[in-house]
């Protein structure tokens, strides 16, 4: 991949004090936006943890370490993206349905660079077709595994309350226009889906070339897998633009 940005590794300590957030939720990798660079995790498990603790956490260690390629190309893609774009929220202008849409997008786009790049055997065929349906299919599968899901969820959509409460109180948008927002949602949800929105949804998921949501870029015997694909995204769409809608109707009560 080009124009990848700096790597840093930032080196952490595993104590009693840390031990259960890691055990939990450990991290892998960062973009920070504030240096420009990837932050890599390494870890150093403290001996004074509990065995059990010391051997889990042991693992988990050796795991991200072992992921870390995977980590560096998921981390990439999102600064790719964000360079093509720019900054989610100002590239909607308080279209929220849209705002979420590229959040959450957005991180399935990274965990296929990040499987498509890094994953043997398919860094062995290159990035043909055929390899990035599978990159696809596998990043999907570990996109909507149920704890990775109800995070990124959680997350995503803690983040989009955050900044409508932001905008409310700053007057750049009014409870009348988010019911608007929401009634076309209702009625006719396409209309609040621009063409330069579909325009960066396909950059999001064009690889060396190969936009892989269009059956006209793969081979016909693929067709099925993209099928399943574009079924689970559905899926996935729909959990995201329903979680939005609730989030409106609170705010605006």
């Amino acid at each position: 991949m080009t124009h990848e940005p700096p790597i840093v590794k930032k080196r952490v300590t595993i104590n009693n004090r840390n031990v259960d957030e890691f055990l939990t939720l450990p991290q892998h990798g960062a973009m920070n936006w504030d240096t420009g660079c990837i932050e890599i995790f390494e870890y150093r498990i403290s001996k004074s943890l509990p065995p059990e603790k010391y051997s889990i956490a042991k693992n988990i260690s050796a795991l991200i370490k072992s992921s870390r390629p995977q980590t560096i190309h998921h981390e990439t893609r999102h600064w790719q993206n964000y360079k093509k774009i720019g900054d989610f929220a100002d590239f909607a202008q308080c279209n929220y349905f849209q705002e979420v849409s590229l959040y959450y997008l957005d991180e399935i786009s990274a965990f296929c660079a990040g499987v498509l790049y890094s994953d043997k055997v398919l860094v062995s065929f290159g990035p043909i077709p055929d390899s990035v349906i599978v990159a696809t299919q596998m990043a999907l599968d570990q996109f909507t595994h149920p704890d990775c899901f109800e995070f990124y969820l959680s997350d995503i959509t803690e983040q989009q309350t955050n900044n409508i409460i932001s905008d409310l109180n700053n007057g750049l948008i009014t409870k009348q226009q988010l019911r608007r927002m929401q009634s076309m949602y209702n009625t006719d949800p396409d209309k609040l889906f621009s063409k330069k929105y579909h325009s960066a949804i396909k950059s999001f998921f064009t690889f060396d070339g190969t936009y892989v949501l269009d059956y006209k870029n793969i081979p016909e015997h693929s067709y099925a897998a993209l099928d399943c694909i574009l079924s689970e995204m559905k899926k996935i769409r729909h959990q995201y633009l329903t979680r939005t809608n609730d989030i409106i109707t609170i705010l605006t009560r």
